[in-house]
């Protein structure tokens, strides 16, 4: 199995944007991104959990986002259309990584056999 940096595996990773790519097509994200009431649920959620609320405040500008329903609803909407949009190019990437002798064990190894 192949690794990335950091830690994880082509597989793993490429399974997880999987995974996204068919929360963000699903007709029941569909809906809830497209139900004012259903975001604003969620955004209440948050602003009633303390604990929620102080990890999301810690992101730059998230305190605003989180008190402006408009935002909020922008926002979200935003983010959906970002990993809907990089989600091919993305998983193109990894299948290239995936498919590479870039994280080969060997790859060093052949690299440095001609130093000798």
């Amino acid at each position: 199995m192949k690794s990335i940096p950091g830690g994880g595996d082509m597989h793993n990773m490429k399974e997880s944007m999987d995974m996204m790519q068919n929360m963000m097509n699903s007709p029941i994200f569909q809906e809830y991104m497209g139900d004012p009431e259903k975001l604003e649920q969620r955004r209440q959620m948050i602003l009633s959990n303390p604990m929620i609320k102080s990890m999301m405040a810690g992101m730059p500008e998230m305190d605003e986002i989180l008190n402006d329903p408009v935002k909020w609803r922008e926002t979200m909407m935003a983010v959906a259309e970002i990993y809907k949009s990089m989600g091919g190019d993305l998983m193109k990437s990894i299948e290239y990584l995936d498919n590479s002798h870039v994280n080969s064990p060997t790859a060093l190894d052949e690299l440095s056999e001609g130093e000798d």
